[in-house]
């Protein structure tokens, strides 16, 4: 069928709405971390609008128009957003390790005396004879990177404003916000920092992207990575929350580790403990308006509910009114878009409280 003979409502679908639900959802798979239920809950207040089948493509293409705004809203920085998506493509994050960048080289040299001046010792002389010596060999390298010469920072905070935000080796090393002499960053900057020295040293260093953090993971030189055995044998710095990686990466490939097959991860994405946290926690705590938490709870109801309230309206006037009988129709679609939006937001607010206590 030529374009030209479609109806507007599926132009105006195939040119908007569709462009925008492929986007959003390739987007979500790449950086899962903007997944909460609180998001999918509204991406459901919306799509309530298509329960109707009239114009359901305009109606689609609606919906399609406000999700993208809300996860939009999430950012609030939009001029990264181009760059954290190519670094969150194939082979986009392997570029975030760069063991040749001159400042690595500087930073692996400013370790070296560190650590002579600290303990008296060259680092390059000491002991690797058994992995107990390794790992504390490279501990050393991980206080010095975590604890010395960076500070954890949260990415919605200077420079980035962004949440989630990978950074390149040169973001790292102008961090310095504060100007206290400390780089900035979170989990994922500090372990793409610790792996590139790691690799300009010559260890056969990984990145490993688990539950919502990052660390680092050193193999030797006989251990395989792509195989249970050396996977396993694999000295971990910086592992927290001791969980097992979705990926792992160096310069060169990213791979499924062998112990972990791709489903259980998808499946823990979605039933874990970060699924039901909200990026809206600080509004609906009041910290950002310096509000008490009690007098929050019906600011932050009344809220959500006029929220669903002008969402549901927005997407239902897409349906025109032919009946005789116009002020009884819109008097019945206002209660009972008011009605829907009243039990979708108890919903919300029900899944704010479980997430915050």
């Amino acid at each position: 069928m030529d374009f030209k003979e479609l109806d507007k409502d599926t132009k105006t679908f195939l040119l908007i709405g569709a462009p925008i639900v492929v986007f959003l959802t390739l987007f979500l798979i790449i950086s899962y971390v903007q997944i909460s239920m609180f998001f999918l809950l509204i991406l459901g207040i919306a799509a309530g609008g298509l329960l109707k089948r009239k114009r359901i493509k305009l109606r689609a293409t609606k919906v399609a128009i406000l999700v993208l705004v809300i996860y939009l809203f999430m950012f609030y920085n939009l001029l990264h957003l181009p760059s954290q998506i190519e670094r969150r493509l194939p082979q986009g994050r392997n570029h975030l390790l760069e063991p040749n960048n001159p400042k690595i080289k500087e930073f692996r040299d400013e370790f070296y005396k560190w650590h002579l001046d600290k303990y008296n010792a060259s680092f390059a002389d000491l002991k690797e004879d058994s992995r107990a010596d390794l790992e504390l060999k490279l501990l050393r390298l991980d206080y010095y990177v975590r604890r010395v010469r960076m500070e954890y920072t949260y990415d919605t905070n200077p420079p980035y404003f962004y949440y989630d935000h990978l950074p390149t080796i040169d973001e790292i090393f102008e961090s310095d916000s504060n100007n206290n002499g400390k780089l900035e960053d979170d989990c994922d900057g500090i372990t793409i920092l610790t792996a590139s020295v790691l690799l300009r040293m010559g260890y056969n260093a990984w990145v490993a992207e688990v539950d919502y953090h990052y660390h680092t993971m050193v193999f030797d030189d006989d251990d395989d990575p792509h195989k249970t055995k050396g996977y396993n044998n694999a000295i971990l710095l910086y592992n927290s929350k001791s969980k097992p990686a979705y990926i792992i990466f160096n310069e060169e490939e990213t791979i499924f580790p062998p112990t972990r097959p791709l489903y259980i991860s998808i499946f823990e994405i979605f039933t874990g403990r970060t699924m039901w946290e909200s990026y809206f926690l600080g509004f609906f705590h009041g910290k950002y308006f310096n509000i008490p938490f009690l007098l929050m709870i019906p600011l932050s109801y009344t809220i959500l509910v006029l929220l669903s309230y002008v969402m549901i309206k927005f997407v239902a006037l897409s349906e025109s009114v032919e009946d005789l009988d116009k002020k009884r129709k819109r008097r019945t679609n206002r209660n009972t878009s008011l009605k829907l939006s009243l039990v979708l937001s108890l919903g919300a607010f029900l899944l704010y409280i479980i997430s915050a206590t």
